[in-house]
């Protein structure tokens, strides 16, 4: 079976849609102050933050010390600055953006919310913390979030940060310490969960996957941390490997590659994250499998299109051919845990469209395959499960892709 450039979707729409799951809430205008969700947790539309910056700066006017208050106006502000580039400028990363400030009067920068915490409720548990959230280098200031995490040990949305920090850190230990208690608060999305379940079931034994954003990094270690789900499987988050030396000389000893003590600072442009790649696919073991997520970027992954096989939820590398067909058959009959797709008894807050689209290219194929094949069965349950993801897809942007999912699955 050909390489993944081939079949019905190409990773380019896929991460297309990927990239547009943050404008999958219809916007609306809200007149009353709400919780500003995590967007690991619950991806709004940059308007809802925008609103929400406004409504909660309304909010503090009336009580000045309520630290709830203060943490959905840093909330909706950073999330508000994180989303512009979604609706504005997507050609740049939503650090390099400095116009989002201009868009409505009542927007603020992090470090003036910050002033404004220092004079209303200094020395509190929201003060500590959002002084370590806003600052540059979190590493120096790691004391802060201890020192909040000491008045409200309870707090779960500071536990990604100690999850973080220890990663970076390479102190395993209290990496699985906080994602036990994390998965325990039961704030963490289970489609999440479900779908990098599915990821990690995807991979060969001790294998490395490259990650790229929050969702398809702190999932996955969770599961290995939380339940013991694929300890084997080495995560590579890119532009951390690019920011954090550390990190990444730890990652490099896990790994048995030489380190790479190249410093680029805070460039997490395209040309270092490649480096960052091509270093290690050179210097690694030639036996050990390697895999690109599907939530990479595919500026990533152009280079080795002639080398990347779809085994289902990520790419395969491999220098030689190999029959990924054989793969992706085992993965959806004999790994993939896909009830969760069809019937949901939760009430996750998550929408998963977006991931579960990246199932489709797999469906695709093997629904091409058992056609030719002449098993009608098998054919008819790959058609059931793409068309159940294609009608879960919402907004304009994606009519015409569902139509074409339609008509090829229709044939």
């Amino acid at each position: 079976m050909k390489n993944y450039i081939l079949g019905l979707i190409t990773s380019l729409i896929l991460i297309a849609i990927f990239s547009f799951s943050s404008k999958n809430n219809n916007i609306k205008t809200v007149s009353k102050a709400e919780e500003v969700p995590l967007i690991l947790k619950e991806y709004k539309t940059h308007q809802f933050y925008v609103e929400q910056a406004k409504l909660w700066k309304e909010e503090l006017k009336l009580n000045k010390k309520d630290e709830n208050a203060w943490f959905n106006l840093f909330k909706a502000n950073r999330f508000a600055k994180l989303t512009y580039n979604d609706e504005h400028s997507p050609e740049l990363s939503w650090q390099q953006n400095e116009e989002w400030i201009k868009e409505a009067n009542h927007l603020l920068e992090g470090k003036e919310i910050i002033k404004q915490i220092e004079v209303n409720i200094p020395k509190t548990f929201m003060a500590y913390y959002l002084k370590f959230y806003n600052s540059i280098d979190r590493s120096e200031k790691f004391h802060l979030l201890e020192k909040a995490y000491a008045i409200n040990p309870n707090f779960y949305e500071i536990y990604d940060d100690f999850i973080a920090h220890y990663e970076l850190t390479g102190n395993e230990v209290k990496r699985k310490e906080f994602n036990k208690k994390w998965f325990k608060s039961n704030d963490f999305s289970e489609n999440l969960l479900n779908y990098n379940f599915n990821v990690l079931s995807s991979l060969k034994e001790n294998s490395i996957i490259f990650s790229y954003g929050d969702n398809d990094f702190f999932a996955p270690i969770m599961l290995q941390d939380a339940l013991g789900v694929r300890e084997d499987v080495t995560i590579i988050n890119i532009p951390l490997m690019v920011h954090e030396i550390e990190y990444r000389n730890s990652a490099f000893k896990k790994l048995n590659i030489k380190q790479f003590n190249k410093d680029y600072g805070k460039d997490f442009s395209e040309k270092n994250m490649k480096e960052m790649i091509d270093y290690i696919i050179a210097n690694k073991s030639k036996d050990l499998p390697l895999y690109f997520g599907l939530g990479c970027h595919e500026s990533l992954k152009k280079d080795f299109e002639d080398k990347l096989y779809m085994i289902g939820l990520a790419l395969e590398y491999s220098e030689e051919n190999i029959d990924n067909l054989a793969e992706l058959k085992n993965n959806f009959d004999n790994k993939y845990l896909l009830d969760y797709i069809k019937v949901q008894f939760s009430n996750d807050s998550y929408d998963a469209t977006s991931n579960n689209a990246n199932y489709i290219h797999g469906l695709s194929c093997l629904y091409d395959h058992y056609k030719l094949s002449g098993d009608v069965t098998k054919m008819l349950e790959m058609r059931e499960l793409a068309l159940i993801i294609a009608n879960r897809l919402d907004g304009d942007h994606l009519e015409e892709y569902k139509t074409f999912i339609a008509k090829h699955f229709s044939k």
